[in-house]
């Protein structure tokens, strides 16, 4: 009786050896997964902050935004234009033979190619613009025909009044002037390279990866 006591008693011992041993190896295992998982997560985290790194110094990424946009528009504006027109006669240049006033309104737009924007480097998040300023230029002019006007004046008898074909000559004369006149505006163009740089700092921050913008003008 005795003898099966003691047999009762060093199996219940063995088995519980055996369970804490499994439990052991169950605790180790599992500490062994763990380690892994997170080994595995810091090497995920590793690379993927190497892929960030070399997206942050790659200035392919801001080069390709830059073709999508294509062109910034940088200013808009107005533009009053005023010209009165008249033929003297030759005798005494003193009757007016025939005169017309052009009053035109035009809507203008400066802006700029951005092919011609050059990424010189990227260096810890800050990105080095260069922008050639001749290339800041009038895009598009128009006539805004509700705000302009063309008035005939008196004219002589049998002296005709401007045909047709000369107040286009005229008109077209006028835009021309405009044209000259706004790519004098060296106001104008200042503010217009203001702005562009304004819209392109707003348009690569937005890609996420920079934190500063610095612009070089030549």
């Amino acid at each position: 009786m005795k003898k099966y006591i003691i047999l009762l008693i060093v199996g219940a011992l063995i088995a519980t050896h055996y369970s804490k041993v499994n439990d052991l190896s169950a605790s180790t295992n599992s500490k062994n997964v763990q380690i892994q998982q997170n080994q595995l997560g810091d090497y995920q985290k590793e690379k993927e902050r190497a892929e960030e790194l070399r997206k942050l110094q790659d200035p392919t990424i801001i080069r390709s935004e830059l073709k999508r946009v294509g062109k910034l528009i940088a200013l808009e504006g107005r533009y009053n234009y005023f010209s009165h027109i008249d033929t003297k006669d030759k005798f005494f240049n003193k009757f007016t033979l025939r005169e017309i006033t052009l009053d035109f309104e035009y809507a203008f737009q400066i802006g700029c190619d951005l092919q011609y924007i050059k990424v010189v480097k990227v260096e810890n998040k800050i990105v080095y613009i260069n922008i050639p300023k001749n290339r800041i230029q009038l895009q598009s002019i128009t006539m805004n025909i509700q705000n302009s006007k063309i008035t005939d004046g008196k004219k002589m008898f049998l002296i005709d009044q401007f045909a047709p074909s000369e107040v286009g000559i005229l008109v077209n004369q006028s835009t021309q002037n405009v044209v000259n006149k706004i790519g004098k505006e060296a106001k104008l163009f200042d503010s217009a390279l203001y702005n562009l740089q304004d819209e392109l700092e707003k348009l690569i921050k937005g890609l996420g990866y920079y934190e500063t913008v610095i612009f070089d003008e030549i």
